[in-house]
């Protein structure tokens, strides 16, 4: 035998040693932390914590357990990681405001908009919200692998059969080695009908999908626009949109005008925008306004500005839009897991894919309810027997010794087998009356008829199809609501002109070239007991030679005497 001295040195090339183990490194992080799969839309800790929760019986309507119980869990069994990390991603999930459809219902305090940390996990309680739990409706009837946990002593799932695509209608974001992943929240609705509308007609365009899903929908709401790298994204999974914040006026009782911020770009924090402002006032950068004041409540967001009186608070949230985090840039980055390799998908190929994954659940489902179904059709074609020759099975028992005789015996007397017989001597006298009898009779006619349509099913691949359609449309009905951000498609990006406020003015030249502009109202300003105007002031030996009308939003070019423009 060969034997190895635990001692020895042995002597390895550094350069494909370090190479090996930093690509080992790489595809650990890529498929096992950073990159959500393609089917669920889920990172491995979002999984196992989800898992980890079913398992404790962490169900919508059920009595909150504490955060600290779901951690230990997850850490224990399935993700052998700090408990910070996992309690963050639990958070995250139960956030309103970051996800468009919240996957867990917390109890406590779970941070807010203005950036507060959330409470430690022994003090907040969660459970599954009504779509999360969703998620494990067939886990259990064999319509996705399982795979060992990290010391082999449990088992998870490597993906959840989720109904409608999670990834597309949350979103979702990581890091990985030499790569990253976002992908902006979607609303549902109008993915279920885009999703739909794709299987309907494999040949449709983002032309079409834009007409049906028109752009990214934020849980915080704002205006989306600059929409070409939206419809990019589309078609590549590549590109990038701006969110801006959302506006109106209203007039105090001394018909003061305030100019309301009532919904934030997602992901901004409320409480620094709020200091921003505050500071941008203080130091006359917004010279428009007098005080700004953070009048919030919970679930509504309000930052009111007082505006000076005379002044235009469209002009004002120009300039807090160029200045400021109210408007935001989003880019998106589809880089997903397909067949645990990394993909950079478009919304058509995240549609194919899902596409498939539900006609393999669908189809492993049916088998699963088709190998029951046809278990029990046995199990009662026996009772059919027995009951048809009710006095003769009753006397074959009676004149048995024990139950391995009397087993042997009717499968002689009724062409039974093993199985067959020992569930005629598990029934009860009471399943014997006429009321039981016919109960039976019905079972085994409900139950031939769910064989026929397991079995139809699994012959036709429009049968699957037209039940992932069904499932999509009930996941709408019960999940999805109106869009919440609005998309504006003549929303533009801020330029100076915008940040001034639009009046007549007058532009004059004098003689010895200096050029002035001056508010038109100006030119009617006169002194005490002076005759004419005074609106325009010159130096002793100068005068005006030229004077031009216009607004302050117009353009002036001048020439040089060599025509250079000046």
């Amino acid at each position: 035998a060969l034997t190895v001295n635990p001692n020895a040195v042995v002597a390895l090339p550094i350069q494909p040693l370090m190479e090996r183990s930093y690509v080992n490194y790489a595809v650990s992080v890529i498929t096992d932390r950073a990159l959500p799969d393609v089917r669920d839309g889920l990172k491995p800790v979002h999984r196992r914590i989800l898992y980890a929760m079913y398992g404790l019986g962490m169900r919508p309507g059920s009595q909150f357990k504490k955060s600290a119980r779901m951690v230990g869990d997850v850490i224990g069994k399935y993700h052998p990681h700090g408990d910070t990390s996992v309690y963050d991603a639990a958070v995250n999930m139960a956030q309103p405001w970051r996800k468009r459809i919240p996957l867990i219902d917390g109890q406590g305090n779970f941070g807010s908009v203005d950036g507060d940390s959330p409470a430690a996990m022994r003090y907040t309680e969660m459970r599954t919200t009504k779509a999360s739990w969703a998620f494990f409706d067939d886990v259990e009837k064999d319509t996705v692998d399982y795979q060992p946990n990290y010391d082999g002593s449990e088992t998870e799932p490597v993906v959840l059969p989720v109904t409608y695509p999670n990834v597309w209608v949350n979103g979702v974001e990581g890091i990985a080695v030499g790569m990253a992943t976002n992908v902006l929240p979607h609303n549902l609705n109008e993915t279920v009908d885009a999703l739909i509308a794709w299987m309907k007609n494999p040949a449709i365009t983002i032309d079409d999908i834009l007409a049906i899903m028109p752009g990214p929908d934020f849980p915080t709401g704002g205006i989306v626009h600059e929409l070409d790298g939206y419809r990019n994204a589309l078609e590549t999974g590549k590109g990038r949109v701006r969110v801006r914040a959302k506006y109106h006026v209203e007039k105090t009782k001394r018909g003061q005008d305030q100019l309301i911020l009532d919904e934030l770009p997602y992901g901004v924090n409320k409480a620094r925008l709020h200091a921003t402002l505050v500071e941008m006032v203080k130091n006359k950068v917004l010279e428009d306004v007098t005080m700004v004041r953070d009048e919030s409540s919970k679930g509504e967001n309000r930052l009111v500005l007082d505006i000076k009186k005379g002044s235009y608070p469209e002009v004002v949230f120009n300039q807090i839009i160029a200045q400021t985090e109210a408007e935001t840039a989003f880019s998106y980055n589809v880089m997903l897991l397909d067949g645990k390799r990394p993909r950079q998908l478009g919304i058509l190929e995240i549609f194919e894919r899902f596409t498939a994954f539900r006609r393999e659940v669908i189809q492993r489902r049916t088998q699963f309810l088709l190998r029951q179904a046809r278990a029990r059709l046995h199990i009662l074609s026996g009772f059919i027997a027995a009951l048809s020759r009710l006095d003769e099975t009753i006397a074959t028992i009676r004149a048995n010794k024990n139950s391995k005789e009397a087993n042997e015996a009717l499968q002689q007397l009724l062409s039974l087998d093993q199985a067959q017989a020992q569930a005629i001597l598990s029934l009860q006298l009471s399943s014997l009356t006429g009321l039981q009898i016919d109960e039976i009779r019905s079972e085994f006619n409900t139950v031939s008829s769910n064989v026929a349509n397991y079995e139809a099913i699994l012959a036709s691949p429009e049968k699957v199809d037209a039940i992932i359609v069904d499932e999509l449309r009930e996941a709408k009905q019960r999940y999805g609501d109106a869009r919440k951000t609005e998309i504006s498609h003549d929303t533009s990006s801020i330029t100076m002109a915008d940040m001034v406020k639009k009046e007549p003015c007058l532009v004059h030249m004098t003689h010895n070239g200096y050029i002035k502009r001056m508010p038109a109202t100006q030119i009617n300003v006169q002194n005490r007991y002076t005759q004419g105007r005074a609106g325009i002031v010159t130096g002793d030996d100068d005068y005006v030679q030229s004077m031009y009308s216009g607004s302050t939003h117009d353009l002036i070019m001048l020439f040089s005497e060599e025509g250079v423009l000046r």
